[in-house]
């Protein structure tokens, strides 16, 4: 495994660029760390809530979406970077393990062929030793223990978006192009199912990005409840899902939209991004969101 050297704390202050993240976590002393593709070609941050200090603890060529934290303060995250020249379909693609408490980066996988593995998002099922990720529109897992991975399901997803792992190693999938968005469920054996659809409001109002194909998903949790929770930018909302019906936890102002929710000691902990005409990619700000209380902290532009 590759040790990699942390680099020095600073403040967020660097220019933007590309698209967004959605992935955030919080640890057990109840620091935030989350990935942000658009400063400095990807960064991993941490923000300490007691003292309101920003400090990137990985940064440069990290270009991560997706994240998540295990009992015991462990961030497992997937890269995928892309050079200018290569053939669309190789990159270099990584699966990270990052310890908290001892700043340490080790590899756990590293592939230069998207069939094998993508990082672009992914996440680890520690019961089976595998790592979920996507090809070609398929759900795929890489198994750890072999190094080699296999086809889960032949379902081709329409724009998948993003995953999430539930209690019980089963995953979470959102669709944002097929049936006006939709969140599918799989569990080993049972193959891919539907459980939610209609969820992207197709006449939304004053979206951040008036093109349909950028209207999407972004990150999922849960709820105290095990009600799953979405991220989306037509309304630019957090959305819980119970019983079916929608619920609003949250709504961005205008020109911002939600990416990545967490929840930890009862308070939901939002990531929101914008796009400003003139301007381009602005934020990221931390929401706190705490019963009707709304703290937005602005981290950067």
């Amino acid at each position: 495994m590759k040790s990699f050297i942390l680099a020095l704390a600073l403040t967020i202050t660097l220019p933007l660029q590309s698209h967004p993240s959605w992935g955030i976590a919080v640890d057990s002393k109840g620091d935030v760390y989350f990935v942000d593709v658009m400063h400095n070609d990807g960064t991993l941050w941490k923000y300490e809530v007691k003292t309101g200090k920003t400090t990137a603890l990985i940064t440069g060529h990290f270009h991560a979406h997706n994240m998540q934290i295990t009992p015991g303060d462990v961030l497992y995250i997937g890269t995928q970077i892309w050079i200018d020249g290569e053939i669309m379909g190789d990159g270099h693609n990584y699966f990270f393990k990052y310890d908290i408490k001892t700043n340490k980066l080790d590899t756990l996988i590293y592939s230069e062929n998207y069939e094998r593995f993508f990082g672009g998002e992914a996440l680890y099922d520690k019961g089976l030793n595998r790592v979920f990720f996507f090809h070609d529109g398929k759900l795929r897992a890489y198994n750890l223990d072999s190094e080699k991975s296999l086809i889960l399901s032949n379902r081709v997803f329409d724009r998948k978006c993003t995953m999430i792992l539930g209690q019980k190693g089963d995953l979470y999938i959102s669709d944002a192009m097929h049936d006006n968005g939709t969140i599918w469920h799989y569990k080993n054996q049972m193959g891919v199912q539907k459980i939610a659809d209609n969820l992207i409001d197709q006449n939304p109002k004053k979206p951040v990005y008036p093109e349909k194909r950028f209207q999407l998903f972004y990150g999922m949790a849960f709820t105290a409840d095990q009600n799953l929770i979405y991220t989306e930018n037509a309304n630019r909302t957090v959305v819980e899902l119970t019983g079916g019906m929608k619920k609003v936890l949250y709504q961005s102002p205008e020109k911002y939209h939600p990416t990545a929710v967490a929840l930890y000691d009862e308070k939901y902990y939002i990531i929101e991004v914008g796009y400003l005409p003139g301007k381009g990619h602005v934020g990221p700000n931390l929401v706190v969101l705490e019963d009707d209380k709304i703290q937005r902290i602005k981290l950067g532009y």
